[in-house]
């Protein structure tokens, strides 16, 4: 892993960051249009994207995360990526993992 491995703090600081935005948006929203039903999913997604890769983080505590929590971190990072601009976004911590050396071009 070339890059820093995330924390639980991590992951849900992320998490709660769209979290907010999906409610957000669900709360202007009529209940049940598809302005409500979007973002109401994205947040079940996103639920259940931050439980498995918390998991991983218990059960891999030392050592490089295996490849499906590295593709769930850069899951997460990449979803946060178009809210760069936005106050509250954290740069510094939400970055994807880079893939290791011996991958072979393989996309993490």
């Amino acid at each position: 892993m070339n890059s820093p491995r995330p924390t639980r703090s991590d992951v849900q600081s992320a998490a709660a960051f769209l979290e907010a935005r999906c409610e957000g948006l669900a709360a202007k929203a009529d209940f049940y249009s598809d302005d409500y039903r979007l973002p109401t999913s994205a947040e079940f997604l996103l639920q259940h994207l931050v439980a498995e890769l918390l998991a991983d983080l218990d059960n891999h505590t030392a050592g490089p995360l295996p490849d499906d929590a590295v593709r769930r971190w850069n899951c997460l990072a990449d979803a946060l990526g178009p809210w760069d601009d936005q106050p509250g976004f954290d740069g510094r911590r939400w970055v994807p993992i880079l893939p290791r050396p011996d991958a072979r071009g393989a996309r993490t």
